[in-house]
């Protein structure tokens, strides 16, 4: 093998090697990840793959990815293949995958390039989630909007119903579609009121009618519900004509009248569809806020283990560096010392901007124990460095069941929402911090309160992504880990927040049984 041959394959075989590793630090979704080359040759495999689409990675690692894209999309997968590797950026797209059982998988794919030292291209990396339900979903709502649109162009094409009747009501003419519509013959009619035919709760609603129409208001056209000889209640729409005397006097009132219940049928249909839509369209958002979060999470796994490699290490020779000249160096001068402990804070600061990045997107397996609420809370406040200005205020029932949480976990979840809180009041105010048992489940709500400067309805969108912040310093990870903590311990995580009045964390966490 050339040298240069051997090069390539050194270099091949460490993108193997950190694709392996993003693929055990990205979050605990179960996304597959996918390396191959620029022939489609399967490189590495993780668990996620293998449980989506069924190969083991020793199966995987055989096979070539056209041989799991659905025919109709292969070529178009290739296209795209082609296209990154001559750098044209295609971060995301979607395909049909092939699973090992024979089943078609809709795959939403997000792409990243790997080159080597030199900047040439050398293989791709892709993140994959399968998408199926979703767009089964979207096409089975997207049949029923286009069946409901069609329901609601057809009226019927039955002949309108026309009838006279006086200012008390008594018919006087009945036509041909008033019979269909509503079953009464014309001589059944004509010894009839038309407030016979009108359902009980519209009757005083169209007496007043008539008498605003026979006093000279105008009143073109309503909607009432009629009964039907055999029963029936129809919603009809009502065309009125006001009919005078040669002198000009009101002496009564036509109408027609057109049979509109199925129209109304139908609207009531779409009124239930548009609040289903609108249902499902916020879970969508929902699950783009995740993709997007998922996405941001895996680009930060790629880069946190390097980072945290390279950084670590000069950030460990500098605070012994410290260390070591504050020890020779006893007698320095006020200003040395002021300035060896600036340095020795700042690289304290570094060194847990480095542990929160590595935190934010590897969370260690929990280790659940009884642990009681209220010590949990102490030992958070003891550590926590919260102004005097600002009021703690507590409300814990001593009668909580203790949870089942890896209490050191959980701790730095609470000091997260503490310190945070705190921060939020830079001119002092109320952190409240308050638990009660769920009636309905065995689990304890904790909610840390504050009174500061809260978040706008944008703000609370992405408190939860990697890498946005509120505060002038800091880099937006510290609600990462406590979202990551939380439901690493099997609870939930929400907020509430009103921005100048303050923001609500609410931790739902499991008991011990």
């Amino acid at each position: 093998m050339s040298i240069i041959a051997n090069e390539k394959h050194a270099i091949l075989k460490g993108h193997l090697e950190e694709l392996r590793r993003m693929a055990t630090v990205v979050s605990d979704s179960n996304d597959a990840v996918i390396l191959h080359d620029f022939d489609g040759n399967i490189l590495a495999w993780n668990r996620g793959a293998k449980e989506t689409y069924g190969y083991t990675e020793t199966e995987a690692l055989k096979m070539n990815v056209r041989d799991i894209v659905a025919e109709p999309d292969r070529e178009a997968a290739l296209d795209l293949i082609c296209r990154i590797k001559n750098g044209e950026i295609v971060k995301s797209f979607e395909l049909r995958r092939i699973t090992k059982d024979g089943g078609t998988l809709d795959v939403w794919l997000t792409t990243t390039l790997l080159r080597d030292e030199t900047g040439q291209p050398v293989s791709i990396a892709t993140t994959e989630r399968d998408i199926t339900e979703r767009k089964r979903a979207e096409t089975v709502l997207q049949s029923k909007v286009e069946e409901l649109r069609r329901m609601a162009t057809v009226v019927s094409d039955s002949n309108d119903a026309v009838m006279l009747h006086d200012f008390d009501g008594k018919i006087l003419a009945w036509n041909r579609g008033a019979k269909e519509t509503y079953g009464y013959t014309e001589a059944e009619a004509l010894k009839m009121n038309a407030r016979d035919i009108v359902a009980p709760e519209d009757r005083e609603a169209l007496l007043a009618l008539i008498r605003k129409i026979r006093d000279g208001g105008i009143v073109k056209s309503f909607e009432l519900r009629r009964i039907t000889k055999d029963g029936r209640t129809l919603d009809v729409s009502l065309t009125k004509t006001l009919v005078t005397d040669e002198a000009g006097q009101p002496v009564a009132i036509a109408t027609t009248e057109r049979d509109i219940t199925g129209r109304k049928r139908a609207e009531a249909e779409i009124l239930k569809l548009n609040a289903d839509l609108e249902i499902k369209f916020q879970e969508l958002l929902e699950t783009q806020g995740e993709l997007v979060r998922t996405e941001k999470l895996a680009v930060l796994g790629q880069v946190s283990g390097s980072v945290a490699h390279e950084l670590r290490n000069p950030l460990g020779v500098m605070s012994n560096a410290i260390y070591f000249l504050q020890m020779m160096l006893p007698d320095a001068s006020d200003q040395t010392k002021e300035y060896l402990g600036i340095i020795k804070s700042e690289i304290g600061t570094s060194q847990r901007i480095v542990a929160g990045l590595l935190d934010s997107v590897r969370t260690a397996p929990p280790r659940p124990e009884p642990s009681h609420l209220s010590q949990l809370i102490s030992q958070t406040l003891a550590q926590c460095n919260v102004p005097a200005a600002v009021v703690v205020t507590l409300n814990i029932p001593p009668d909580l069941h203790p949870l089942l949480v890896d209490p050191q976990q959980v701790k730095q979840v609470l000091t997260n929402l503490v310190s945070n809180a705190a921060e939020a009041m830079p001119d002092g105010g109320t952190l409240a911090i308050s638990a009660f048992a769920n009636r309905d489940a065995p689990d304890i709500t904790i909610r840390v309160h504050d009174t500061g400067t809260g978040f706008s309805p944008a703000q609370q969108a992405k408190l939860f992504l990697p890498l946005f912040t509120t505060k002038a310093r800091g880099i937006g990870l510290g609600l990462v880990v406590v979202k990551n903590l939380v439901q690493a311990n099997g609870g939930q995580l929400q907020v509430e927040s009103v921005p100048g009045q303050g923001s609500t964390f609410s931790v739902l966490l499991p008991c011990a049984a």
